[in-house]
């Protein structure tokens, strides 16, 4: 007797990000060479603080969507730059490095 999937599963054959994730999470040893895993090494305290400094950066620097240089097509990414200079590609002027922010113009 075959049983349907449950709810929210992925389809048979395909794991899901989070599955994927979690998968990592529980078998450190897959991970690639030179990564460690280290969990609980920040406390909860310790991760929102983190996680909050990160928030205050990018209100400064807001995430961004970068294009393709020669065909201006979306990258699959959003990203932030937030320090003295920035990767940056679009379709006018290609990749490069610069030192304000794409979006908000500001250093």
């Amino acid at each position: 007797m075959k049983t349907s999937p449950a709810r929210g599963s992925p389809p048979e054959g395909r794991a899901s990000r989070r599955t994927a994730r979690a998968d990592l999470a529980l078998e450190p040893e897959s991970l690639p060479s030179g990564f460690h895993y280290l969990p609980q090494y920040f406390d909860d305290a310790g991760q929102l603080e983190i996680a909050n400094e990160v928030r205050k950066l990018l209100e400064a620097a807001p995430l961004f969507t970068q294009t393709m240089p020669k065909t201006g097509a979306p990258l699959s990414v959003r990203m932030s730059n937030a320090g003295e200079f920035g990767w940056v590609t679009d379709r006018e002027r290609g990749y490069r490095y610069q030192s304000t922010h794409p979006v908000s113009g500001k250093p």
